[in-house]
């Protein structure tokens, strides 16, 4: 079987609906007549963070939309978006939150598979370094050249996880609003939302996805709202229970640091984390100088 010719298959993205919990949720962003800011993504970024516990606070004080897929679907570097969005709302102000590629693409392969993606993980990071995704060198000077680098603020994943006062304080500053009215509430959100699995689990769902497209002849993803290829179908609802099962299976296993530590070492792919370091290390200097940041301290160089 050529897994190579299967997959991945997605519809054009004629538009995007807001992702924000609150009253303008699955809103179009045609339908907006003005927006403040506009928050990209990209995916695995803590998007669900945002968009279910921080900016809802503010929907009283700033018209925001967010839609991680504005920074591109899994196989679309979202540069051609950056046009589209300015022809859209072209006084907004827009938000990015960069994450170290070696752990971001990873973490975006777990969304693929639970969608019923069948390429292995070395297939999957060949097509992202192929259409150049996650080079945010390229992608920021796009957003930079349409909207002005001063209406473009530039966060950085790993702040939140190590130094989360300064991600929250860049935030709320961009945004004109006063941090410390909120920093009690934003200090006692939930943590690890949407946390992928182990990448042992991750590759026995690719493993049945593949099965389950020998018996039933479907593979890949519409890229419909995070939807399977055919989600009503007997196959796909098969799959997505047994993912559930296998997800659950993982948990427990995880849970034994012994079992976990042996897990992470058969599974350790040293060669392809070399590979994303070394595509990414230059375009990831260059963006470091390009927003005054040190991104060395976080492993992006």
């Amino acid at each position: 079987m050529d897994w190579s010719k299967l997959g991945y298959f997605e519809s054009e993205r004629l538009c995007w609906k807001n992702r924000i919990r609150d009253r303008n949720f699955a809103k179009e962003i045609a339908d907006f007549k003005t927006i403040d800011y506009i928050h990209v993504g990209p995916h695995r970024t803590a998007s669900t963070l945002l968009q279910t516990f921080v900016f809802p606070l503010l929907e009283d004080k700033r018209t925001i939309f967010s839609n991680e897929a504005i920074c591109g679907r899994l196989l679309d570097n979202g540069v051609g978006n950056v046009s589209k969005i300015h022809s859209l709302s072209p006084k907004s102000k827009i938000i990015v939150v960069l994450r170290r590629q070696r752990d971001l693409i990873p973490s975006a392969y777990w969304l693929y598979v639970k969608a019923g993606g069948v390429w292995l993980y070395k297939q999957f990071v060949r097509a992202i370094l192929d259409i150049k995704k996650y080079d945010f060198y390229i992608l920021l000077n796009e957003y930079f050249k349409f909207f002005g680098k001063n209406n473009c603020l530039t966060l950085v994943y790993e702040d939140l996880l190590f130094a989360p006062e300064r991600f929250y304080s860049s935030l709320f500053d961009f945004l004109g609003v006063d941090f410390n009215e909120y920093k009690e509430v934003i200090f006692n959100l939930p943590k690890g939302l949407n946390k992928s699995p182990s990448r042992l689990c991750m590759k026995a769902i690719c493993l049945l996805n593949r099965v389950l497209f020998l018996f039933f002849k479907k593979a890949g993803w519409t890229g419909r709202d995070m939807q399977g290829i055919l989600p009503d179908t007997i196959d796909e609802r098969l799959r997505k229970k047994l993912v559930v099962y296998f997800r659950i299976i993982d948990k427990i296993l995880n849970r034994n640091f012994a079992i976990k530590g042996f897990i992470e070492k058969i599974n350790k792919q040293g060669d392809i984390e070399a590979l994303i370091y070394e595509y990414y290390k230059v375009s990831n200097v260059k963006v470091a100088s390009l927003i005054g940041r040190d991104l060395s301290i976080y492993g992006y160089y």
